[in-house]
């Protein structure tokens, strides 16, 4: 067994099964941890999340499962059977909870980026940095030529999250409305960006593009 290994192991070794997503949860939103122990993060939990069954979801998600599962129903019911649309709760789910954790490492390694440059002039957007294909920086300008702004509106799970952050990398001023532990999360993040020598105030016209994002 590699240390390489070991070292992921141990990071899990202990915590209930049923705690786990929220433990790396929090693990991550911890942006005053180096991102090389949270590459290590990521890749335990995706091995363990890709091998959890389909009991042990059904038994610590009820949450998610039951509506889920009622949604999958409505929809497909009368052309899949129950198997499959148990099946297809399954993979919801594990992409949900696979979603929120990923962001939050995907975050933590643009925040890492941002502090490894010595001033804005050299941190340019670099595709790579960018989750989502497809920008169109012509058309939204045009769309906000207007100036009556634009309101994007969206469920908050899944690809959508990395939306305002990847407008805000591309020179837009962003407001975005969110719940507790979304706003708590960026606001660390944040947070974690002034205590490397940014103390910029929201909207600035100069420091990093990410603090073209406000949160509420």
């Amino acid at each position: 067994m590699s240390t390489t290994t070991q070292l992921t192991q141990d990071l899990l070794a202990g915590v209930p099964e049923g705690r786990r997503v929220q433990y790396v949860r929090d693990w991550l939103k911890d942006f005053d941890k180096e991102v090389s122990a949270k590459r290590e993060m990521i890749a335990q939990f995706r091995q363990w999340l890709e091998q959890l069954s389909d009991e042990s979801i059904t038994r610590s998600y009820q949450q998610h499962y039951n509506p889920t599962y009622l949604n999958l129903s409505s929809v497909f019911g009368e052309e899949l059977p129950f198997e499959k649309i148990h099946s297809l709760t399954i993979d919801c789910i594990k992409t949900k909870l696979w979603d929120e954790c990923e962001f939050f490492f995907r975050l933590s390694e643009l925040l890492d980026s941002i502090k490894s440059v010595r001033n804005e002039k050299e941190f340019t957007t670099d595709q790579s940095l960018l989750r989502l294909k497809g920008w169109d920086s012509g058309l939204l300008r045009s769309l906000l030529s207007h100036g009556k702004g634009l309101i994007i509106c969206s469920f908050r799970f899944g690809a959508i999250r990395y939306v305002p952050i990847e407008l805000a990398l591309l020179g837009f001023p962003i407001l975005q409305v969110v719940n507790k532990p979304a706003f708590e999360a960026m606001q660390a993040a944040f947070a974690s960006l002034s205590a490397h020598g940014d103390d910029k105030t929201s909207f600035p016209t100069e420091g990093p593009k990410l603090r073209l994002l406000k949160t509420v």
